[in-house]
C-alpha cells in the first residue's frame, strides 16, 4: 500500500489503533504534565528522562515528536539519538517489508527515499556527536548493507579520524579490520590493495591508545609475518614496537583520568548537583 498522508483519515485510524495498543505509555495527561514542568523549567532534567522513557515506550511515528524536542534542547546527547535511530531503522524496515519492498538495498523511489532519510539523520546526530563510537558504529552497519566498498573505505576513515582516539574506540578499528579481512579478492592488484589496507589500518591502530591494544599487537605481528620479504617484516615492527609501547602507556594513562565519568551526562547549567561535582 502507499504511504499514508499523516492528515489522512487511515492514518488518523492507525494512530488510534497504536494509542489502543498502548493505552498506558501513549497517555496524553502524562505527556502534557511533563512539558508543564518543562515550560516552567527547561533544565528539568528529571522530567527530561522521564519524557524520554515514556518515548522510549511508544512505537516510533509517536515518539518522534518526543525524541524531537529532546534533541533540540540537548543536541549531544547521543544515547537518545542511538535509540531514536534504532527505532527509525526499525519503523522504516517494517514499512518496507509492509509493502514488499526491501529497505536495505531495493532501487524503488520508497525504498531510497527511506535510506535517504535515515542517512540524513545519521548525519545530523554524527554531527553534534561526532566522536561517539556507538553512533559511528550504526553509522557503519547501515552503510554496510548498500554502499559499494571503496564509499565504505572512505566512511571507516572518516570514523576514525572524528572517533578513532577515543579509548573505547577498538571496536572500529576492529570492524574496520574483520571487514576488508572478508573481502573477495579475484586479483594480485586486489590482493595488493587489500594488504595495503590492512597495514596501513594496523599501524595506525597499534600506535592509538586504547582498550584492547595488546591484541591490536599480536595480530599486527601474525599479519606481517605472512610477508615474503623477512628483512622489511623486521623493519617494519622494529619501527612500530617503540609507538605500540608509548601508546600503551598513553592509554593507562587516558583510562585512569576517564574512570568515573558519565559519558551519557546531559550538557546542561551547572546548579550545584552532587553528581556534577564528580564530572569535574
Amino acid at each position: 500500500p502507499p504511504p499514508l498522508s499523516p492528515s489522512s483519515p487511515m492514518a488518523a485510524a492507525r494512530a488510534d489503533d497504536l494509542h489502543a495498543q498502548h493505552p498506558s505509555a501513549v497517555s496524553d495527561d502524562r505527556r502534557a504534565a511533563l512539558k508543564s514542568k518543562l515550560a516552567l523549567d527547561p533544565w528539568d532534567l528529571d522530567a527530561w528522562a522521564a519524557l524520554a522513557a515514556h518515548a522510549n515506550s511508544l512505537p516510533f511515528e509517536l515518539a518522534r515528536p518526543d525524541y524531537d524536542a529532546f534533541l533540540a534542547h540537548f543536541p549531544t546527547a547521543a544515547r537518545i539519538w542511538r535509540v531514536y535511530l534504532e527505532k527509525l531503522v526499525a519503523a522504516k524496515r517494517w514499512a518496507a517489508e509492509r509493502r514488499r519492498g526491501d529497505f536495505a538495498r531495493g532501487a524503488g523511489e520508497e525504498d531510497v527515499a527511506a535510506r535517504r532519510e535515515v542517512e540524513s539523520v545519521f548525519g545530523r546526530a554524527l554531527y553534534f556527536c561526532p566522536q561517539c563510537v556507538e553512533l559511528w558504529m550504526g553509522y557503519l552497519e547501515f552503510g554496510l548493507k548498500f554502499k559499494g566498498k571503496m564509499e565504505m573505505v572512505g566512511m571507516f576513515d572518516a570514523a576514525l579520524e572524528k572517533a578513532g582516539l577515543d579509548i573505547n574506540s577498538n571496536e572500529l578499528w576492529s570492524s574496520y579490520v574483520e571487514w576488508v579481512k572478508s573481502w573477495d579478492v579475484h586479483s594480485p592488484v586486489e590482493e595488493n590493495q587489500r594488504r595495503d589496507i590492512l597495514r596501513r589500518v594496523y599501524q595506525k591502530a597499534v600506535r592509538n591508545p586504547m582498550h584492547n591494544l595488546e591484541a591490536f599487537w599480536r595480530a599486527y605481528e601474525a599479519f606481517e609475518s605472512t610477508g615474503v620479504n623477512k628483512d622489511l617484516v623486521r623493519g617494519l615492527l622494529a619501527e612500530n614496537q617503540p609507538r605500540y609501547t608509548a601508546a600503551l602507556a598513553e592509554f593507562r594513562a587516558r583510562k585512569n583520568r576517564r574512570d568515573g565519568i558519565n559519558q551519557n551526562a546531559l550538557a546542561s547549567p551547572p546548579r550545584g548537583r552532587p553528581k556534577e561535582n564528580e564530572q569535574v
